[in-house]
């Protein structure tokens, strides 16, 4: 399993993107669908995550199975409400 942070996540579009620990200019995708048969209750900027990574049909990696570790700071929490509100 890949372990990283929530970069940011849109309830709105459905899908998100995860850092990963170790490759930071190398960001992996996160769909709503992963989210919910992962049985998240919500993705939130700054949480720190565990996830496996699967190939997609395009040939594009993608976040599954994901776990979350550490919830996110209350920074980033604010920083995530403000910019849904925006």
């Amino acid at each position: 399993m890949a372990k990283g942070e929530v970069r940011w996540f849109n309830y709105k579009k459905g899908y998100g993107f995860l850092s990963q620990e170790g490759k930071e200019d190398s960001d992996i995708f996160v769909h709503i669908s992963a989210v919910k048969e992962s049985e998240v209750k919500r993705l939130e900027k700054g949480q720190i995550v565990e996830y496996d990574i699967q190939e997609q049909e395009n040939g594009k990696s993608a976040a599954a199975n994901i776990k979350i570790l550490q919830e996110a700071p209350a920074e980033a929490k604010d920083e995530a409400r403000e910019e849904k509100d925006n």
